[in-house]
C-alpha cells in the first residue's frame, strides 16, 4: 500500500496463494477500492500490540464489524476502518466460502481452511521482533510473522492439531502484509 494526503488510493490488493501437504493449493484473492485519500478514511490511529489487538468474535464493533442475522460471526478485524460495511460484507462471504469449500484431513475429520483478517494501522514499537543487527526488513518480517501467530491463536483460527488455520495481516503504516 502506497499513499500519503495528497495521494489517490485506488485499490488495496491480496492475492496469496499456498498448498496443503497433500499437495491441494488454494488461492485468497481480495479487492478493497476506495476513492479518496487513503489516509481520510482512518477514524483513529493506533500502535497495536498483539495483546491490545481487537477479536472480532469477541468485539466486533471494535472491529468495526456490526453483527447482523445474516453474519453473526466476523472473521475481519478493522478497527481503522479502512473498508466500508460493504466491504466487510464481501470479503466475509470470501472466507465463509474457503471455509465451505476447501478440505484438509484432520484427527476429527475432513475440515476447510479458516481465514481471517486483521487490518491495522501500526504494530507497536515496543513489540518489534529480531535484534540490533537484523535489518528494517528482517525486523518487519519477524514481527509481522509474530503477530499474526499470537492474533492466529488467541482468536482460535482454525482447529487444533489441523493445520487449517490462515490469519492474514496487513500493518498500513508499516507497509507490511503477511
Amino acid at each position: 500500500v502506497t499513499s500519503d494526503a495528497g495521494s489517490q488510493a485506488k485499490a488495496i490488493m491480496i492475492n496469496t496463494t499456498w498448498a496443503d501437504s497433500g499437495g491441494g493449493g488454494l488461492e485468497f484473492q481480495a479487492l478493497w477500492e476506495s476513492y479518496g485519500p487513503l489516509t481520510s478514511m482512518v477514524s483513529k490511529s493506533s500502535d497495536w500490540t498483539y495483546e491490545g489487538y481487537p477479536d472480532p468474535t469477541k468485539e466486533p464493533l471494535r472491529c468495526g464489524m456490526e453483527p447482523t442475522a445474516a453474519t453473526p460471526m466476523w472473521w475481519i478485524c478493522d478497527p481503522a476502518g479502512y473498508m466500508t460495511q460493504e466491504d466487510h460484507l464481501k470479503i466475509q462471504r470470501v472466507l465463509v466460502h474457503i471455509w465451505d469449500s476447501t478440505t484438509i484431513q484432520c484427527p476429527e475429520g475432513d475440515k476447510g481452511y479458516q481465514v481471517a483478517v486483521a487490518i491495522m494501522d501500526h504494530w507497536a514499537t515496543n513489540e518489534y521482533q529480531g535484534s540490533w543487527f537484523d535489518d528494517e526488513s528482517d525486523k518487519k518480517k519477524k514481527t509481522a510473522a509474530y503477530f499474526a501467530e499470537q492474533i492466529g491463536n488467541r482468536w482460535g483460527i482454525g482447529n487444533a492439531g489441523c493445520g487449517n488455520g490462515v490469519l492474514v495481516l496487513l500493518s498500513i503504516k508499516d507497509r507490511y502484509f503477511y
